[in-house]
């Protein structure tokens, strides 16, 4: 079949990048690829063929092998804790390496840096959804360090995930609680008061 190629500018969100390149196309089928050279023409053939087992989207897991130590501990933490807070099982939702039918795009809250999460959305949506491992090129990866600044917004992000896989059908339950336990507080504060 035919393909077209799209090449984000590095300052172009990702996620309005993948919404643009939705509009322009005309096919099913969507792959997201890392622009560093990392990824084996090999893998793209494997991540087809499991898209074409009957998955709606296979998400790249990346081989850490010759990575920085940093590197490593960074991804590892943002993924255990995307787990344990959203309990998917999915790993290295860092990847860029995706890929997945049009149809997983429709009615996704997609924006800013919610890219990374867009298996858990397509998941909590009904599709199906698996991790593939790839096989990286060593030799061209890049040596990465993110600030606190970046940490900062992806832990707002996976809270902002949360509420939106959890609560935003019941967002009683969410501001419920909160308003309770305020409440509860309040209620103390005024009893030790009064005393």
């Amino acid at each position: 079949g035919r393909m077209k190629l799209f090449y984000i500018h590095k300052n172009m969100e990702k996620a309005s990048a993948i919404k643009a390149v939705e509009k322009s196309i005309h096919g099913n089928i969507l792959i997201t690829l890392e622009t560093g050279g990392q990824i084996n023409t090999g893998d793209i053939s494997r991540l087809l063929e499991r898209l074409e087992a009957g998955f709606d989207l296979v998400n790249g897991v990346r081989n850490w092998k010759g990575e920085p130590v940093l590197n490593c501990w960074q991804s590892s933490l943002f993924n255990w804790m995307t787990r344990k807070l959203t309990g998917s099982a999915l790993h290295d939702l860092n990847s860029t390496i995706k890929i997945f039918r049009r149809t997983v795009l429709e009615g996704i809250p997609f924006y800013g840096e919610f890219y990374r999460f867009l298996p858990i959305l397509a998941e909590r949506r009904g599709f199906r959804v698996v991790d593939l491992p790839l096989v990286m090129r060593e030799e061209q990866r890049k040596n990465t360090f993110y600030g606190l600044p970046s940490y900062i917004r992806r832990f707002l992000d996976i809270l902002n995930l949360v509420f939106l896989t959890n609560f935003v059908e019941r967002p009683l339950r969410f501001f419920g609680g909160i308003g309770s336990a305020f409440t509860l507080l309040g209620i103390l504060i005024n009893i030790i008061m009064v005393y």
